[in-house]
């Protein structure tokens, strides 16, 4: 049965102010009260304890008792109504209590343009707190990009307030006032049908101050003096508690005399500025809506206008647009009116349209020609947000840092991008207006995309090459520019920049992170361009490494066919390469060829990798590495074979040589396969040990493979032990890297472990 526990206060207090009145003890009013309803006094306490609830007619019939008898009040009798879940509250209290009093207020606030306001939950509960007497806040902004929704959220307040003040709604909750006046200084307003213009904008002192006559009746405050205007204006409003709203102060001509104004007004008067600069009055920030929100929006205003409307039509609208209120419900006015999704898409980026006008145009149009334009427009080439020094070096900016602190902040004062987390926000109109500004800028454009590619080439040779030492902590750092990368690959190979491609991911090193970092699609679609490209110019020796690379990958997702042809292709090509290349050539197929469980050809190629190495004359600690793979690769035949004697004495020798040469990779991937061994010769805590260790380094490195194969070591480990609850846990992880790494042929025996687990 359910609680109401509040439904209990009320029928609690009933009885209780019956006694008094009656001058009854509690138990004699409980027996009077059940005899009224035919019910038990044991049924009438459970009531009073909260449990259950009693039918409509036994409400209507206490809440008659509570009226005539024990001469409650209207809001006792809307607390127990609505505690009981009466069907309809209102018309029960309006026949016993009357009609409640509805109080005159002062008050000139615009219709709403909207019946109801979609999400900004959060927002309306902090506007209300700010605006309650209880808070000394006195002048609080509502800033945020054009057509974010500032004017809706505030007249959604204020409606709120104002059915609170004239008593049409109770709520002790919402802050209530003796006037409401709303001042706007908008000249546009975007709707469904386009943009209107508007020539009752209020944009002096002066009107603000008529405006107030106006709402408050006195006339008289129009035909005083100037200079004794502020001060009968002021005291007109400190009268009564007074709500002042102040709708687009951005665009008032007499910002700071009106900013000052407002400043010295009383406490009695509660003012709301909605800017689309940013304030510091108690401000409420407003961002774009959140993508379930948006959706709603589009779905309601489909409902509404009759549209029909796909999932995927409204979410690449949300995509595209972003969670701007005003040009979601411009969208959906136009698809209305007949134009295609992909039409009205051109028509809201358009630097030019509608959209654009209303939300930029005010605030971007001074900018031309200062250093705020040209960081905008550098932002906006960043697909994600980009950080201070590559927003400041493509911009060319470089040798002006004060003009460049203050075209940020100027920025983020307009709402045009924000700071959060050491990289700059910015919402996708935004950003699809600034792109258009862009295309409009070509020796801007030209300079800043050349700017673009050489920052992020310095970028990856500071932060790319091998794998050494700690080398999450280079690698982290490329990760985090992941996105932005790819649009500075796909850019330069759009416009035939080879030369820019090879430097980023052979001579950057970037084609280690990608493999290392588990972003393997990747690598595996720039080693295709590049291997195409380089045949195409005749770069051989380019094109022997990226085919060696490439072939790399696909054996570790178990492509066989694919991986020996790259792989002899390369080798055909190795005469042209630098001397590691063949050595890692030979390593490859020896990997190939031990994954077919073709030994004596693996066997082989190590020893053609050894002859290559010893001729080779490599530096350290090159050298060192290339031996520490064969050793590893050695160790893993003979771990194939079953021959774990032989297998430890490589393993050993390879955990020797990396830790003389800091070559962390190569430490883990030996000590996990001696963790292996161990498994098999029932050692362990032995294997515990260097499993952990394993994976403790690979996983705070981010080495998504060998993470994952050590957690297919911990599998089996567990297994052996006989806990089958954490061997499962471990293989479901484990599965889960394989396959998004595409490891075929680890995932199927993973599989097969999980069932026998699970058998």
């Amino acid at each position: 049965m359910a609680n109401h526990p509040r439904l209990g206060e009320q029928i609690t207090r009933l009885i209780r102010i019956l006694a008094a009145k009656r001058g009854w003890n509690m138990t004699i009013a409980m027996m009077y009260v059940a005899e009224q309803i035919h019910y038990s006094r044991d049924m009438l306490h459970r009531w009073r304890q909260g449990h259950g609830c009693p039918s409509p007619e036994i409400v209507e019939i206490l809440a008659k008792i509570g009226k005539e008898e024990a001469t409650l009040d209207r809001e006792w009798g809307e607390s127990f109504l609505h505690a009981a879940h009466y069907p309809n509250t209102v018309a029960l209290v309006n026949a016993l209590w009357g009609p409640r009093e509805i109080r005159s207020i002062l008050c000139n606030l615009p219709t709403p343009e909207h019946t109801t306001l979609i999400g900004r939950h959060k927002e309306i509960a902090d506007l209300l707190e700010l605006l309650s007497s209880q808070l000394a806040a006195h002048l609080i902004s509502v800033d945020g990009i054009g057509g974010v929704g500032k004017t809706a959220l505030v007249l959604e307040v204020a409606y709120r307030c104002l059915r609170a003040s004239t008593g049409e709604i109770p709520n002790s909750q919402i802050p209530t006032f003796d006037a409401i006046i709303f001042v706007s200084a908008k000249q546009q307003y975007l709707t469904a049908g386009g943009l209107l213009s508007t020539s009752e904008a209020q944009r002096t002192l002066r009107d603000l101050y008529r405006e107030v006559a106006q709402t408050l009746n006195c006339l008289e405050l129009t035909q005083a003096m100037p200079v004794d205007q502020a001060l009968k204006v002021r005291d007109a409003l400190s009268r009564q508690r007074t709500l002042l709203i102040v709708d687009n102060l951005e665009t008032m001509k007499e910002k700071q005399e009106v900013v000052g104004f407002l400043y010295r007004l009383p406490p009695q008067v509660k003012i709301v500025i909605t800017t689309r600069e940013r304030a510091l009055f108690s401000p409420i920030r407003l961002d774009q809506l959140a993508e379930e929100e948006a959706l709603n929006l589009i779905e309601k205003d489909a409902q509404e206008k009759g549209i029909e409307l796909s999932i995927d039509q409204a979410l690449t609208l949300y995509r595209r647009i972003g969670g701007i209120p005003a040009a979601l419900v411009y969208s959906m006015g136009q698809i209305a009116s007949g134009y295609s999704v992909k039409t009205v898409l051109d028509r809201v980026l358009k630097a030019s349209g509608d959209v654009a006008r209303f939300s930029f145009d005010g605030s971007v149009s001074p900018l031309r020609g200062h250093h705020a334009h040209k960081l905008l427009m550098a932002i906006a080439m960043f697909p994600k947000y980009p950080v201070r020094d590559a927003i400041v070096h493509t911009a060319g900016l470089s040798a002006d840092p004060i003009g460049v602190e203050e075209g940020l902040a100027q920025l983020q004062l307009l709402s045009l991008v924000s700071l959060q987390q050491g990289r700059f926000r910015m919402l996708p109109l935004t950003r699809e207006f600034a792109l258009a500004e862009f295309a409009s800028y070509l020796e801007f454009e030209r300079e800043a995309k050349r700017r673009w590619v050489e920052w992020y080439i310095h970028f990856t040779e500071e932060y790319g090459g091998k794998d050494w030492r700690e080398w999450h902590i280079h690698f982290d750092r490329v990760e985090e520019e992941w996105e932005n990368l790819l649009e500075v690959f796909n850019w330069c190979a759009a416009h035939e920049r080879y030369n820019e491609i090879l430097t980023f991911w052979l001579a950057g090193g970037v084609h280690w992170f990608a493999y290392i970092y588990g972003y393997w699609d990747d690598r595996l679609e720039w080693l295709t361009w590049l291997i195409h490209e380089a045949e195409r110019r005749g770069d051989w020796a380019t094109a022997a490494e990226a085919m060696m690379e490439k072939g790399y990958t696909l054996n570790l997702m178990d492509r066989p066919g694919e991986t020996e042809e790259l792989l002899r292709g390369a080798w055909d090509l190795q005469k042209y390469a630098n001397s590691s290349v063949p050595i890692i050539i030979a390593q490859n197929f020896a990997r190939l060829y031990t994954y077919q469980k073709h030994y004596t050809d693996a066997f082989h190629w190590l020893e053609c990798a050894d002859a290559l190495l010893d001729s080779a004359m490599l530096d350290e600690p090159e050298h060192s590495r290339r031996q520490t793979v064969t050793r590893n690769l050695y160790g893993q035949i003979y771990y194939e074979m079953q021959d774990y004697s032989q297998a430890e004495v490589c393993f050993r020798k390879a955990i020797k040589q990396a830790l003389a040469v800091g070559y962390q990779r190569g430490l883990i991937y030996a000590q996990k396969s001696l963790a292996d061994i161990s498994i098999v010769q029932g050692r362990l805590d032995e294997a515990e040990f260097l499993l952990k260790t394993s994976f403790t380094i690979s996983a705070r490195n981010h080495d998504k493979r060998r993470t994952t194969l050590c957690k297919d070591s911990f599998a089996r480990l567990y297994k052996e032990r006989g806990n089958l609850i954490e061997a499962s846990r471990w293989a479901k992880e484990a599965l889960d890297g394989f396959e998004s790494l595409g490891m075929r042929r680890e995932a199927e025996e993973i599989r097969i472990l999980l069932q026998e687990l699970q058998a």
